[in-house]
């Protein structure tokens, strides 16, 4: 008998798509993975960027000039003072006509009276004619300062009362306190006037408790 013929083994056809590498499944639940954010990063070897620090502030800055007035803006004691020469004046006159000339008509009508009652009525219309008088004069330092920061004499000399954080005419509370209490103050051993020769901002004591400023207009 014919022996039969060896047969040749079947070797098994691979397809073009079976020899890719097939990317590894990703695990559930677990997100794509970000590049890291470098692009907002500083380079290797560089420092991070730092505002400059704010230079120091000495003690004169710190008294800052009024709005739109500079250093030499301020007046002086010479305008100052004549300024105030004035104004004197014409007070005085305000006064003379409120309380001195009436108080001496008034003496003249009852000097040479004896009557008791008579004497005390001139004695009362006297302290009312003083009150009347220096309500008028401090009736113009208010006003003047507190409409326009000027009164006649320093409209006369160019200079002005501002308010020392605004830079504009005080208020009338502000001008009161300035005349009328700072001034009182002020007429210690006249100190409070003299305080503007080494001032900064060339204020007296009634500029400080007022928290004014005189400049020139």
């Amino acid at each position: 008998m014919d022996s039969a013929e060896p047969s040749m083994p079947t070797i098994p056809t691979v397809t073009r798509a079976q020899t890719q590498p097939q990317a590894a499944p990703e695990p559930a639940g677990i997100p794509d993975a970000q590049p890291p954010a470098q692009a907002f990063a500083p380079a290797a070897g560089t420092a991070p960027a730092v505002a400059p620090p704010t230079p120091p502030v000495s003690p004169a800055e710190t008294q800052a000039a009024a709005p739109g007035v500079n250093q030499g803006d301020y007046a002086g004691f010479t305008p100052r003072f004549f300024a105030s020469m004035i104004d004197g004046f014409i007070v005085a006159v305000i006064y003379g006509l409120v309380s001195t000339i009436p108080s001496f008509l008034l003496s003249m009508v009852t000097g040479t009276s004896q009557d008791p009652g008579l004497a005390l009525v001139s004695a009362i219309a006297g302290m009312a004619l003083w009150v009347l008088g220096m309500a008028g004069v401090y009736a113009y330092w208010i006003y003047f300062t507190g409409k326009s920061g000027q009164t006649v004499g320093k409209k006369l000399l160019n200079i002005r009362v501002v308010d020392a954080a605004t830079g504009r005419p005080p208020t009338y509370t502000h001008a009161f306190l300035r005349e009328v209490i700072g001034k009182l103050l002020s007429s210690f051993l006249l100190l409070g006037y003299l305080w503007m020769l080494w001032d900064q901002r060339k204020q007296t004591w009634h500029d400080k408790i007022a928290g004014t400023v005189v400049v020139k207009a």
